[in-house]
């Protein structure tokens, strides 16, 4: 098991994610940005020097999430080949790939196994573990048929994704359990919005629970998305007191109010990224260590 995150949420320079994690003591990088590029796109001098400085930090890059986006109609080969020899050149242990999306799930399953199975023979000698990621169009049945048809297929978790899809997050567990190499840590409220961790609606914190009792041996990577929240929540308390008469004012600053209760900070207190962060880690340790 291994606790990791994504730490691009404000800024995606390599310096600046490196830095966050040294701050949080984790060792294990995951990353979707090498300063402002993806790993297609990524420096070539970037991708020589990095290895070595991370070896002399005793850091790693434990993942890397392509974020490339394709159709199944048309597969780019040489992308994909560039994608797999960034990967390997830069050490991870493990490359999140999007299933490629498709017009119908129904006419093209056959055509979809052949690509997976492809990809996964064409890495199978590379030194890292190609993990899919699902995107809102992949319902969980159709990922549950992907899985037995390829039964060594690795999947990332995302129980908001799976609420959006208005799916049952635990049945989808359930279903998926044994095929999960990566757990997306977020939370969203009934909106669909970001949420604190655990106070939210996608019962993240119940599949967490659930993991640790089935002895999950995967990677957690957080993935904060309160970027957002927290620039909101700065701009309904500076905003002037004429304005919370207001009832959608009044709601929104009662509602920042509740949850600086829960995270036992003060409406005058600056909160940062680092800061809820912090609180994640401390949330998702206390399950399951």
């Amino acid at each position: 098991m291994s606790l990791t995150g994504y730490f691009d949420q404000q800024f995606k320079s390599i310096e600046a994610q490196i830095d966050m994690a040294k701050q949080l003591d984790i060792k294990g990088l995951s990353l979707r940005y090498f300063n402002d590029q993806t790993l297609l796109t990524v420096d070539t001098n970037l991708v020589k020097e990095l290895p070595v400085r991370l070896k002399k930090e005793k850091m790693s890059i434990l993942l890397i999430d392509a974020l490339y986006h394709y159709p199944l109609v048309t597969i780019n080969k040489n992308e994909l080949s560039t994608l797999f020899s960034n990967a390997e050149a830069l050490g991870t242990k493990y490359l999140v790939l999007n299933l490629p999306s498709m017009t119908s799930f129904d006419l093209q399953h056959d055509d979809l196994i052949t690509h997976v199975k492809s990809l996964l023979d064409e890495t199978k000698k590379k030194h890292f573990e190609l993990v899919f990621k699902v995107s809102p169009e992949h319902a969980v049945g159709q990922i549950a048929y992907i899985i037995n048809e390829i039964k060594n297929i690795k999947f990332v978790f995302d129980a908001p994704l799976i609420y959006k899809q208005g799916a049952s997050v635990t049945t989808s567990y359930r279903i998926l359990k044994n095929n999960i190499q990566i757990l997306s840590i977020y939370d969203v409220d009934k909106q669909h919005e970001p949420y604190l961790l655990g106070l939210g609606a996608s019962s993240i914190v119940d599949i967490l629970k659930k993991a640790h009792r089935d002895k999950y041996k995967g990677i957690y990577v957080m993935d904060n998305n309160l970027n957002t929240y927290i620039e909101h929540r700065k701009e309904i308390y500076q905003q002037k007191k004429v304005l919370w008469i207001f009832s959608k004012n009044k709601k929104e600053r009662l509602h920042y109010q509740r949850m600086d209760q829960k995270l036992h900070i003060k409406d005058t207190d600056e909160l940062s990224l680092f800061d809820m962060h912090k609180v994640y880690l401390a949330v998702i340790k206390k399950i399951i260590e």
